[in-house]
């Protein structure tokens, strides 16, 4: 409930939500497991998408973590098969690290600036802009962004939008996040996608990637590794 969220506005900005922006709309816009965005305006106009963590969702992180501990623990015991299959406390200390790394809201800013910076010579890919004073490790302030969610076929069509291009549009973006900068985007389910149509280019539209709290790198050994295995696929070539 927005009461709840309130609570941790003023605890992050040290003063209540009417003091710090002009509005704030209280039904969110979109919600997740960490979090929630509500529209909101700035004093000077703007409007932005504020994206607040639950309250003291910290803590219950912490004990769902010591739970699933707990459990894959008890899996190593009772099935010693399947730790050989899959390394679980790898698995576990690997979850853990994302899970703790998304908390922590401007890693996620610092992450959303280096995207744009990767795609600073493509029109066709728009990042937020982050704003920086509005901006705690439990509260984000991003720009406010109109488009339609990727798999909203309806509205893509209704706006005449060449899916199979927004599909290339995509899998291109794919390909120079992970085989070229070796930095990607690592959450791309479809509310993390939008497609903002282009008024002056009928049919076209730009690719809007949001939240980038799970963000991942690629060494270049592994990047060289990767290329190595799409040329043999292409190629047919197994060895």
């Amino acid at each position: 409930p927005f009461s709840a969220i309130a609570r941790v506005i003023t605890e992050e900005y040290h003063a209540p939500a009417s003091e710090v922006f002009a509005s704030v709309d209280e039904t969110p816009t979109g919600s997740a497991s960490l979090g929630q965005v509500h529209r909101a305006r700035l004093h000077d106009g703007r409007l932005i998408a504020l994206k607040i963590q639950r309250p003291d969702i910290e803590r219950i992180v912490r004990i769902d973590l010591q739970a699933l501990r707990f459990t894959l623990t008890l899996a190593r015991w009772f099935s010693p098969a399947a730790d050989r299959i899959i390394d679980l406390r790898a698995l576990y200390r690997e979850f853990s690290r994302t899970v703790f790394e998304e908390l922590d809201y401007q890693r996620e800013g610092r992450n959303a600036e280096q995207f744009a910076r990767i795609f600073a010579d493509d029109p066709m890919i728009v990042t937020p802009q982050i704003y920086w004073n509005y901006s705690t490790r439990r509260a984000l302030a991003l720009e406010w962004i109109d488009g339609i969610k990727i798999t909203d076929f309806a509205a893509l069509d209704a706006a005449h939008l060449d899916r199979a291009e927004l599909a290339r549009q995509l899998a291109d973006s794919y390909f120079r996040q992970a085989l070229d900068v070796g930095f990607f985007h690592a959450d791309p389910h479809p509310g993390n996608i939008f497609a903002q149509p282009i008024p002056t280019a009928p049919g076209k539209a730009r690719l809007v990637f949001v939240d980038f709290g799970m963000s991942c790198v690629i060494t270049p050994h592994a990047r060289r590794g990767l290329r190595a295995c799409f040329a043999g696929a292409v190629q047919g070539d197994a060895r």
